[in-house]
């Protein structure tokens, strides 16, 4: 049923408005709440922190008329969720947004295509390969050469996935037994002095097998001209779907099959 918000109220509605927007941002947060604490648990979370609140953003969008204090309400509770979400994110030290959603398929992917252990050769701080190895068994090489800093972030344990600490070239050619590949939000050349790291780690790992990419497909946010090039040029693309990226985040989960390859 849709309410007409004009009529309730008559002219003067801007109490009425507060009564009935402020009860959904405290809903929302405390669904915010129950993901993140899920994953201060160090399990994966089965939703996503924002369905109410994407809610909100298409209900307001979707709606014409409305008086200046209505909108600004709007823009007020999008604002204030838009920082939980940012400073929580900030807090992990995640690009990606994680969810058995989307996780589920992409796992069962790399299976049917033959995937036993992968790497994570830009593995930040090590929430995708702790995923992947502890929620789903399926084991994940970490490796970062630790040029952004995560020492303030909240990582997980340790105990339960080690990261190598080493350059992501020496990482692919010293575990050759790896079989897929994991990228979340690679860096472009600008973040690395020039180097095009994302375009080099394809040319090591060849067509070796699948790879699961995660980021913008509009460089040079992730990834590099020359990165989606070969990945267009060797590799059939597919989307996983059921991907929720943040607020004003474009990117998305890409599964990738070598064109000439093994499966």
């Amino acid at each position: 049923m849709k309410v007409d918000f004009k009529r309730l109220g008559g002219k003067n509605n801007s109490w009425l408005k507060v009564f009935l927007y402020f009860p959904l941002f405290f809903i929302s947060c405390s669904l915010l709440a129950g993901y993140y604490e899920t994953l201060d648990q160090g399990k994966l979370p089965d939703g996503y922190p924002d369905d109410i609140l994407r809610g909100h953003t298409s209900f307001n969008e979707n709606t014409t008329g409305y008086n200046t204090d209505t909108s600004m309400m709007f823009y007020i509770l999008a604002y204030l969720s838009l920082e939980q979400q940012q400073q929580t994110f900030i807090k992990y030290g995640m690009y990606f947004v994680p969810s058995k959603q989307w996780m589920d398929v992409a796992v069962e992917k790399i299976k049917q295509h033959g995937g036993t252990k992968g790497i994570d050769p830009m593995a930040g701080n090590g929430w995708l390969p702790y995923f992947f190895t502890q929620e789903y068994k399926l084991p994940v090489i970490a490796i970062d050469n630790g040029q952004i800093d995560f020492s303030r972030n909240t990582g997980p344990d340790t105990n339960k996935i080690a990261i190598q600490k080493k350059d992501a070239i020496t990482g692919i050619s010293e575990n050759p037994e790896a079989n897929f590949l994991l990228l979340s939000w690679p860096t472009n050349p600008d973040q690395t002095d020039g180097r095009d790291v994302a375009f080099e780690i394809l040319q090591a790992w060849g067509e070796k097998g699948c790879i699961l990419f995660i980021g913008e497909w509009d460089p040079p946010l992730t990834g590099s001209l020359d990165f989606f090039n070969y990945l267009k040029t060797h590799y059939t693309i597919e989307t996983i779907p059921n991907y929720l990226s943040r607020r004003h985040i474009n990117d998305n989960v890409y599964f990738c099959t070598p064109e000439f390859g093994n499966p």
